[in-house]
């Protein structure tokens, strides 16, 4: 049963971040785009994104939920998980590598369910002063408003 929910809460985590992080518009040609920095907020999903000069965070109703690394090239953007925050899991409130979450289930995870969740993902976006619009086949269309 713990199993059970586990791989449900990381897939539901894994389907926020596509909703909430694929998809962003640069005109750098490669790298990273210096107007994405900051953090942008969907009040609709209480999704609250952070863009860092490559680097990225994710939290999901206040809590904090992925990290990784990002890079843009035009209007395209392409987010690479590295970290799960553990207590959607049902772990310990830190964060965790995708073989961190394996050796803390023993070896029971399912690599297919972590393999979705740490999956590199890209899309399309467009940024202006106050909003940012995410875009992807898979997840449809999001947008946010710029907190900071």
């Amino acid at each position: 049963m713990t199993n059970k929910k586990f791989f449900a809460v990381m897939l539901a985590l894994a389907l926020v971040f596509g909703m909430a992080v694929i998809g962003c518009d640069d005109d750098t040609g490669g790298g990273t785009d210096p107007a994405l920095n900051g953090t942008w907020a969907n009040v609709s999903s209480g999704v609250e994104l952070t863009f860092d000069n490559g680097k990225y965070e994710l939290i999901s109703g206040k809590n904090p939920a992925a990290k990784g690394t990002y890079i843009t090239a035009g209007n395209t953007i392409t987010i690479s998980i590295t970290h799960m925050y553990g207590t959607p899991l049902g772990l310990e409130a830190k964060w965790y590598t995708k073989d961190q979450i394996k050796a803390a289930f023993g070896g029971m995870a399912n690599e297919e369910y972590l393999n979705q969740m740490f999956a590199t993902e890209a899309g399309t976006y467009s940024v202006s002063d106050a909003s940012l619009t995410l875009e992807t086949t898979k997840y449809g269309t999001s947008t946010y408003a710029r907190v900071r």
